[in-house]
């Protein structure tokens, strides 16, 4: 009977670390790096962040004050200008991205040379919106 009731625990894990850490969470709260910043939103409580004109990212902000939202699925761009390395990438998301473009939007360094520069996704991009985006460098 131990060793039943031991197997059945050790496919319940095995099981377990199969689901995406995303599914985990029951809020459904998912994070994303932008400019070296990690934001963690989620539909009900999205995450803000502002930028200035150096292009670097300081979480805060707010629906009527932002350059950066994150809902835990789109990313909204607000007339941002974004610099700074997340490690892997300007913006850095494991996992599918949407973004959402509003005004007029810079991602990257004038030195198409920097580290990390760019947006990297591991998963699918997709951009939608009105505005505009420039994005410098390469990765």
């Amino acid at each position: 009977m131990k060793k039943r009731f031991f197997a059945i625990f050790l496919a319940v894990c095995l099981v377990a670390t199969l689901l995406p850490a995303g599914a985990l969470a029951a809020d459904g709260t998912q994070t994303i790096h932008v400019g070296g910043e990690e934001l963690s939103g989620s539909a009900q409580t999205p995450a803000y962040a502002t930028t200035d004109s150096e292009g670097k990212v300081a979480a805060g902000g707010s629906e009527d004050s932002y350059n950066v939202k994150w809902n835990g699925e789109t990313l909204t761009l607000n007339n941002a200008t974004i610099k700074g390395n997340s490690g892997k990438g300007i913006v850095y998301r494991d996992g599918d991205l949407t973004i959402w473009l509003e005004g007029t939007n810079k991602i990257g360094e004038e030195d198409i040379y920097s580290a990390g520069s760019g947006i990297y996704v591991k998963g699918s991009l997709t951009v939608e919106g009105g505005g505009t985006l420039d994005v410098l460098g390469l990765w």
